[in-house]
């Protein structure tokens, strides 16, 4: 089996911030005293490899821990990139597993 390489990046702003998928963090509140507060969600984006670095299509990711009910899964494109989205400020766990792969995962991802 060849081992698969995972680089996984937590990324944190305000519901509605034009730099979301840049990283980037913007607070807005509201004007009136009872106003709701925007939602803080985050992504968890990464990419899968070989270990020649070479970018693997058809991974399955799975996403555990956080306030998530249950896990969330995502298939790596052509070019090995996943993206998680709407989470909650925590703790969460990525793996990686494909056929004639050994499985890897990343935990303690650290999300806001």
């Amino acid at each position: 089996m060849v081992a698969l390489c995972l680089a996984a990046a937590p990324a944190f702003s305000s519901a509605g911030a034009k730099d979301a998928m840049r990283g980037g963090a913007e607070t807005r509140t509201g004007s009136l005293p009872n106003a709701p507060q925007p939602q803080t969600l985050g992504t968890i984006h990464g990419t899968v490899t070989n270990p020649s670095g070479a970018t693997v299509g058809g991974i399955r990711v799975a996403l555990t821990g956080g306030n998530l009910e249950a896990p969330q899964t995502e298939i790596t494109g052509r070019n090995g990139k996943f993206v998680f989205g709407d989470l909650a400020a925590g703790i969460y766990s990525v793996s990686a597993s494909g056929p004639g792969f050994e499985p890897v995962s990343a935990t303690q991802v650290q999300l806001g």
